[in-house]
């Protein structure tokens, strides 16, 4: 309060100092470079704050120092399920309307334990390239969140088929 400059640093070594990173002008923490929170492996942190007092004029340390240890609480964040990239379902050729994929996917939320939603929110065109709206998410198996795809209308030419020249090696729908 007497105007003077005050230097602020975070003890490294015992305390979680490594986290964080502060300010030395303003004091202000922060979360240090490289370095994330997560609720779900570590919910409570102790740092250590000093704080030095320089003279103005001078620059020149006047000997009042003060450390103080700070609890830093992580609260909980609603982190996103998470759905394995690269997912590919496989339908037999000629699948009638109403058949399912012969494999599932599921997805992960390490915030919810219960049951997650899905929801189909794109279709691709077909094979000729129509935009249509063949699939849709069969039941989720409560055991084990998997969902299977369905089909729901068929593309055109009458069917899936692998020979399609339009499919040449097999036609991919984008759900």
């Amino acid at each position: 309060l007497d105007g003077d400059t005050l230097q602020y640093s975070i003890e490294r070594g015992e305390h979680d100092g490594t986290m964080f990173d502060i300010n030395s002008a303003t004091g202000k923490i922060t979360v240090a470079a490289g370095q994330a929170l997560d609720y779900e492996t570590r919910q409570y942190y102790k740092i250590r704050v000093t704080v030095k007092d320089f003279h103005v004029t001078t620059g020149a340390a006047k000997g009042g120092t003060i450390s103080y240890d700070f609890p830093v609480a992580v609260l909980d964040a609603n982190d996103a399920p998470v759905l394995a990239a690269g997912i590919v379902l496989s339908l037999k050729e000629n699948s009638a309307v109403g058949a399912s994929s012969d494999d599932g996917f599921f997805a992960t939320d390490v915030d919810n334990a219960g049951a997650l939603t899905y929801a189909v929110t794109t279709q691709t065109a077909d094979q000729t390239g129509a935009a249509v709206d063949l699939f849709e998410l069969s039941a989720v198996d409560p055991a084990t969140n998997q969902v299977r795809v369905r089909v729901k209308a068929a593309p055109a030419g009458g069917g899936f088929d692998y020979e399609d020249p339009a499919c040449t090696g097999g036609c991919t729908y984008t759900v």
